[in-house]
């Protein structure tokens, strides 16, 4: 059986310790300090964020220091979009006390909304409203009067496509800001001494990569700060596409121009190489970005090939047709055959490529025979094709050069693109 006086006894010191206060030494006192110290806080500064009732003249200096987090480029419409936190570090005039007279509390977090905060404004911003306008992030307000922010950001600007060089392109994608209008000459921003920019945590994009980035102040606009980021394309999979058919193509060209003027495969391979062209451009047409200031080269160069396997594929006919003929030869055809076969440094040439596309008539030479009809005609028709070959090598590779280039230039190529 249960002794009553003990659960009684039990029942009265359970009683007494629920109902004991606790003893003050145990109340959290620094919390009560911390409240006080926000509440005089709150009292000393506007309630409205970005007014300086209270600044006078006084300028504030903010240093910031961006870390991406990641970003994305829409060719579309053009716009550049990275997410950030921005650390923005600046000392307000009125936010300071003295640790001695809030139980030795040196710091407190305090909400943007309660306190005056420097607007950052975007100059080529893509966006109607202002990025920063985060009210739920803390700031650490130090007793110095030294305040450190971290908001989170999205930031949306203009950027405005080159694709000469696609699918090798490279954009250059800048961000310019400083401070709101209102506050132009109270505000002065900076970037930290220590770092500028931190990549770290950034996040790479589907499509492209940042190759380089670069920080500083804006030449001629005092007051204003800029932030630039190269960034170049994934191009495996479009070189695939592009590049590689491209260069199928003009190997195809010169396979035919190395084939002897009567051989039919010369006509039917240029003929199935114009085609190629043809349905390369439509298809390469649903990969090219459809926005751009410029051209991309690999589209005129492709044009350009086209265009010149058409004049080979009718030259080709011209120069049967001149092989063909059985009438005798105008007589500067008879002097230009001569003159190259009589020639120590041309001849050993000419009857190469003579040679090669019928023996017999180097044969019908030495029985002196060499000034009928037909075998001048085919001497000059081999002549003209070796001018083709050596023209169209040379057309290609101005074109390469003009439109293709960039296939071969070395990363420090890509400085020329930073423009602030």
């Amino acid at each position: 059986m249960i002794d009553k006086n003990k659960v009684l006894i039990i029942f009265l010191i359970t009683v007494v310790s629920v109902s004991a206060e606790c003893p003050p030494e145990r109340k959290n006192k620094e919390r009560s300090w911390e409240i006080k110290l926000t509440k005089d806080i709150k009292c000393n500064v506007s309630e409205m964020a970005g007014e300086l009732l209270r600044f006078n003249d006084t300028k504030v200096y903010v240093n910031v220091t961006f870390m991406i987090k990641s970003f994305s480029f829409d060719e579309v419409d053009g716009i550049f979009t990275i997410t950030a936190w921005i650390i923005s570090k600046w000392t307000h005039p009125l936010l300071n006390w003295s640790p001695d007279n809030y139980g030795g509390i040196k710091e407190v977090p305090i909400k943007v909304g309660v306190m005056w905060t420097p607007v950052i404004s975007i100059v080529n911003n893509a966006d109607s409203d202002e990025f920063y306008d985060d009210y739920d992030t803390q700031c650490n307000v130090n007793h110095n009067g030294t305040i450190t922010c971290i908001p989170h950001v999205a930031i949306n600007v203009f950027c405005d496509s080159k694709i000469k060089n696609f699918p090798y392109d490279v954009q250059n994608c800048t961000v310019k800001f400083g401070p709101h209008n209102n506050y132009a000459d109270r505000v002065v921003y900076s970037f930290s001494s220590k770092r500028k920019v931190s990549m770290m945590a950034a996040e790479e994009s589907a499509d492209w990569s940042i190759i380089d980035y670069d920080a500083g102040n804006v030449p001629n606009e005092p007051g204003k700060l800029y932030l630039s980021f190269l960034i170049e394309r994934h191009a495996e999979v479009l070189a695939a596409t592009l590049v590689y058919p491209t260069l199928i193509v003009i190997a195809l060209t010169f396979v035919a121009l190395a084939m002897t003027i009567e051989n039919f495969n010369r006509v039917g391979l240029l003929m199935f190489n114009i085609l190629c062209h043809f349905e390369f451009l439509n298809e390469i047409d649903y990969v090219i970005p459809v926005n751009g200031a410029e051209i991309p080269g690999i589209l005129i160069f492709l044009r350009n090939s086209m265009i010149l396997n058409v004049i080979v594929f009718g030259a080709t006919f011209l120069l049967d047709h001149f092989r063909r003929r059985k009438e005798p030869s105008p007589q500067w055809i008879f002097i230009i055959n001569n003159f190259l076969l009589g020639n120590k440094y041309s001849n050993f040439f000419v009857k190469y490529l003579i040679s090669i596309s019928d023996s017999k008539i180097l044969d019908s030479e030495s029985e002196s025979d060499a000034d009928s009809a037909n075998n001048q005609w085919i001497i000059f028709t081999e002549i003209l094709n070796f001018l083709c070959f050596i023209t169209t090598f040379m057309i290609y590779l101005i074109l390469f050069v003009v439109h293709l280039s960039f296939l071969l230039q070395t990363p420090d190529y890509y400085a020329k693109y930073y423009n602030y």
